[in-house]
Order: C-alpha cells, then sequence, then structure tokens
C-alpha cells in the first residue's frame, strides 16, 4: 500500500502569511497606480491651462490672458491683437496663421508700394480672403446705403474700375414709303465709362499697452468695433458729401450731372419740385427713396403739420404710415424716406441742409480688398503714454450711374 505523503502542521501558517502578504502587495500597488493616474491626469491638465493662460507674445513681461470662445484663442481666426503684438515686437511664434496672412498678402500686393510691400517693421497687408469674411459683414448692415440699396461693390483689386454707362440713345423717327431717312435724323447710341479708383481713408486707435499685455480678446473687440464704426460714418459722409479733393471720392452732393433744386424756405411742394425734377429726366422708378439729416427731418415734419397734429395742407397727407405685413415702412410722397446724421449741416445763420432723393440701386459703393494695419508703440506720445497706436486704412470711391436719377433739394434752412 502507498505511503501517504504528511505536510508539517508549522508550514501551513507560512504558506497562508505569504498569500495575504502577496494581497497586501498587489492592492498597494493597485492604489499606487491609481495614485499616479490620477496624477497625471492633474499634470497634463495644469499644462494644458498654463499654455492656455501664460503665453508670452514679445518681451518677457509681456502676457496674454486668453479668454476661450472670444476668437483670440482660435489659431484659425485672424486676430488683431495677435496680429498687433507681432508687428510691434516682431515675434511670431504665437502667431504663425497672422504671419501667414501677411506673407501671403506681399505676394498678393507686390506690386503696391515698396513703402507697404517691403515695409519689415510695421506695415503689413491683410488680403481680402481674410477681411472681407470679418469686416464687411460687420460693416454693411448697420450702413443706412444698406437700406437705400445702394450697390456695393467689394473685393476689388484692379484699378480704375470701370463700368461702361449709356450716355445717349437711338431715335425713332417716321419716314415715308420708299424713303430713306437722313443722316440728321440717325443719332448715335453713345456709352462712357465710370472710372472707380481708391482713395484712402484711415481710422486711427489707441490702445494701452496694460490692456495689449493683460486681455487680448477686449482688444479684438475694441479694434473690431472702431473700425466698424468709424468707418461705417465715415463711408456714409463721404457717399453723401465727399469733395473730391484731399484725397476724398466725390460724394452725391458735388457730383456732375444730378439734378438740384433751391428750397431756401421750405414749403411743402418744394418736395413736389424735388420729385418733379426727376421725372422729367424719365429717371423716377419704384426703387427711389428720401435720405436727409434729423434736422431736416424736423423741418419737414413741422412744416407739413401744424401744431394741432392736422396737415397744414389739407388736402394731402405727405407722410403715410407703413405696412408690416407687406414689410414697408413710413412713406414721404409715395417713398421710403431714412434719416441720417451723416448728412451734412452747413453752419450759417440760420444753419442749411439738403433733402436728397433718388434711385439708389443705380449708384456704387466700391470697397477694395487689401487692408493696411500700422501699429507702433513709440510714434508721437505713445512712448510716453505707455500706449500702442493703430492705424488701419482702407479704400473706397462712389459712382453714379444714373445722375439724373438723383436730385438734391439744397439750402433748406433748419
Amino acid at each position: 500500500m502507498p505511503t501517504q505523503a504528511t505536510v508539517p502542521a508549522q508550514a501551513v501558517p507560512a504558506a497562508e502569511d505569504k498569500r495575504k502578504n502577496s494581497e497586501r502587495i498587489l492592492d498597494s500597488l493597485a492604489q499606487a497606480k491609481t495614485r499616479e493616474d490620477a496624477l497625471s491626469t492633474e499634470v497634463a491638465s495644469l499644462k494644458g491651462r498654463l499654455e492656455k493662460l501664460e503665453v508670452r507674445e514679445g518681451p518677457p513681461h509681456t502676457r496674454v490672458v486668453s479668454v476661450p470662445g472670444t476668437g483670440t484663442d482660435d489659431p484659425g481666426k485672424f486676430s488683431f491683437h495677435r496680429a498687433i503684438v507681432g508687428i510691434i515686437g516682431k515675434r511670431w511664434e504665437h502667431a504663425p496663421y497672422e504671419k501667414e496672412v501677411f506673407d501671403e498678402a506681399r505676394k498678393q500686393y507686390l506690386g503696391k508700394a515698396s513703402s507697404l510691400a517691403n515695409d519689415e517693421s510695421l506695415g503689413f497687408l491683410v488680403p481680402s480672403q481674410v477681411m472681407l469674411e470679418q469686416i464687411v459683414p460687420l460693416l454693411r448692415p448697420k450702413l443706412v446705403l444698406e437700406k437705400m440699396k445702394v450697390e456695393m461693390l467689394v473685393g476689388l483689386t484692379g484699378s480704375p474700375v470701370e463700368i461702361p454707362r449709356e450716355t445717349a440713345g437711338g431715335t425713332f423717327v417716321w419716314v415715308g414709303e420708299s424713303t430713306a431717312p437722313t443722316s440728321a435724323q440717325i443719332t448715335d447710341i453713345k456709352v462712357d465709362m465710370m472710372r472707380l479708383r481708391p482713395h484712402k481713408g484711415i481710422v486711427v486707435t489707441k490702445l494701452s499697452n496694460t490692456l495689449l499685455r493683460l486681455n487680448g480678446s477686449m482688444v479684438d473687440q475694441l479694434v473690431r468695433r472702431t473700425i466698424v464704426e468709424d468707418m461705417r460714418h465715415g463711408l456714409q459722409k463721404a457717399f453723401f458729401n465727399g469733395t473730391g479733393a484731399d484725397g476724398q471720392p466725390l460724394g452725391v452732393l458735388n457730383a456732375v450731372g444730378i439734378n438740384t433744386f433751391a428750397v431756401a424756405g421750405f414749403v411743402p411742394t418744394d418736395l413736389d419740385a424735388i420729385l418733379s425734377e426727376i421725372e422729367q429726366d424719365d429717371g423716377d422708378s419704384d426703387d427711389m427713396s428720401w435720405v436727409f439729416h434729423s434736422r431736416v427731418m424736423n423741418k419737414i415734419r413741422t412744416q407739413t403739420y401744424d401744431q394741432a397734429g392736422a396737415p397744414i395742407d389739407s388736402r394731402r397727407l405727405f407722410f403715410t404710415d407703413g405696412s408690416p405685413i407687406n414689410k414697408i415702412g413710413p412713406m414721404l410722397l409715395g417713398f421710403p424716406f431714412w434719416v441720417t446724421n451723416d448728412m451734412p449741416i452747413v453752419a450759417g445763420a440760420p444753419d442749411t441742409g439738403d433733402i436728397l432723393l433718388g434711385r439708389w440701386p443705380s449708384t456704387k459703393l466700391a470697397l477694395w480688398a487689401s487692408m493696411e494695419i500700422l501699429a507702433t508703440k513709440e510714434g508721437g506720445d505713445a512712448f510716453l503714454n505707455d500706449e500702442t497706436w493703430v492705424r488701419i486704412v482702407s479704400e473706397a470711391d462712389v459712382g453714379f450711374a444714373l445722375p439724373k436719377a438723383i436730385c438734391a433739394g439744397t439750402g433748406v434752412e433748419v
């Protein structure tokens, strides 16, 4: 019979102790691994936050606090803040997209003046594929010109921009049987060119260097708002009253060939006379509208209604309500009207303004594609005031395809 092996009694507790000790070691290792994973996660989180909150652009003391969702921390969106800091510090490691935009702009606009193309310290050009997406949509809806349906020509690159327009048509004549018209009865169709050339306008804004160091998102908001508001008013003023001198385009009130009617002391029938000037030249259409300064608007309102609110001319109601259903606003003699203080008032005794009636879709506001950005912290009083001065240059012109479809009622005493 086989002999059965026996295990010493003292061996059992020893094996049990080893098993428990191994379990304790495994538990300790598992806990250590858990702590290590948590620590790695925390370190990665802290590293990411530091990369976002402590981006160094320029000198060591320059710090930019980036606020997510504002556009400043979006590497694929043009940032004025990153561009300005890059221009001033001549360092682009934190603005690679802006540097790429500027480099591409230099290639596209190399034919321009050398002061723009080769300025390594201050001058940069932003091409249309960036600026038209970000600036023009912000600018246009706020313009009264948009409501007037002025045609916007955007993204232009060449100069001059030539648009043909007809100045004289053919002649209809009656002739007898087997009779040819004489050469004196036949007139030529004539066409000339409306030429639009870029006129340079600038917006200058001063930024605190503390603001640049601490809040890039606010810089972007401030610069964009300044550009939009100042350029909006500058373009409207030039459209209405540009002199054609000192770099300005030629505006409506100074354009050659439009109809005019001297108003002086306003009476309601002056509105009929202004409309009649356009009708006599066959320039009237359903898409015409009025535009005038708020003080001229008040003059018209007080002259067409008495103090009790009743029309002075009881045979006619000059102002009529609009129709929300048909999306039509208030009317003046059956045409919409727009009020803007970008229309000029001439100081005098008394002050005077103008009334414009026109077929505005036939007019053009041309906007060229390039926008120049200049920045300095040393010019003028910028150094003493610890400021950075930013100058942004844009180019525009105004054109009139049908000048006879416009009439200016001039010299309204307000």
